[in-house]
């Protein structure tokens, strides 16, 4: 009777799957595509959508609950990608804003940030602190930042000019005010210069992170600047010849693991570099913006020895 009972609660107990193991990629360099398709990658990274981690912008393809899948130019033609927390992502500036002086303070006249830039702090004021070409700080309502913005359609000024030396830039022709922003000498950021009048000149300006409009004094050349003639020196002593470095790696897809079956987790214009394990393949080691991407391709037909 035992035996019946055990039997008939055996037969009509529901079955139950074994447990599925799984082995997660170590985070950040989960792969993104199943097949070497360099067009899609190159396609992928072209995205609208964008985000900012420590500093480098990505593309962003994806999300997976409190996850971002993710694709970084490394450099024309080399792309890898990986998947990362979304609180790796920076906040940042999703629309133009205006610059204001201090938090709740009016806006630093003509003096915008543009989507992209990072902002740091707490509260309901970000501070916004930019050293490239066009320098500037001040702060930007929390309510203007998030963690991703839409790619708009500007750029650089084919037709900009650079100052021959550094000047700041005042919202108005008070040299008692405080400069709005500082605009570096060499870099090809000036839209339009025009005399203002009393030794003023009004200025428009921008640069990937920074547009402003405002005045200032004209800029004097360093007398030190220059070119200089080296083609009369000489270079005496004994030519070294460098010893041969890591292979190159062939142009392509570089995979998790040797096998070119295998997920893609970046893909090279043939300028990276890996060492040799077997079978003519080598490790690549990517510094991702995000952290290590280990991965493997073909030496080079050239490189192998």
């Amino acid at each position: 009777m035992r035996l019946g009972c055990v039997l008939l609660l055996v037969g009509c107990a529901r079955p139950v799957p074994p447990p599925v193991l799984e082995s997660p990629a170590p985070v950040g360099i989960a792969p993104l595509f199943e097949s070497c398709d360099v067009g899609l990658w190159h396609e992928r990274a072209s995205a609208p959508l964008r985000a900012r981690i420590h500093g480098h912008e990505v593309a962003v393809i994806g999300e997976h609950g409190d996850r971002t899948r993710v694709v970084a130019q490394l450099w024309r033609g080399a792309l890898v990608g990986g998947e990362v927390a979304h609180d790796q992502l920076a906040r940042v500036v999703v629309r133009e804003t205006a610059l204001a002086a201090g938090p709740g303070s009016a806006a630093l006249g003509e003096l915008f940030i543009a989507p992209g830039t990072e902002v740091t702090g707490d509260g309901a004021w970000l501070r916004v602190e930019e050293r490239g070409a066009i320098a500037v700080e001040g702060f930007v309502p929390r309510g203007a930042t998030a963690q991703l913005w839409e790619q708009g359609a500007g750029g650089v000024n084919e037709n900009a000019s650079e100052l021959p030396a550094s000047a700041d830039v005042f919202a108005t022709t008070d040299l008692a005010a405080q400069p709005i922003a500082r605009i570096a000498s060499g870099y090809r950021v000036v839209d339009r210069v025009r005399d203002a009048g009393a030794g003023w000149l009004a200025i428009d300006a921008h640069d990937a992170r920074v547009r402003v409009s405002g005045f200032i004094r004209p800029p004097v050349r360093s007398p030190l600047a220059g070119t200089y003639d080296f083609s009369d020196d000489t270079v005496e002593g004994e030519l070294i010849r460098p010893a041969p470095g890591p292979p190159r790696v062939e142009a392509g897809c570089i995979y998790a693991r040797p096998d070119e079956h295998a997920s893609v987790v970046a893909v090279t214009d043939g300028e990276l570099r890996g060492t040799p394990t077997r079978d003519g393949w080598a490790e690549v080691r990517i510094a991702a913006p995000w952290g290590r991407v280990v991965g493997y391709a073909r030496i080079a037909a050239s490189d192998v020895r």
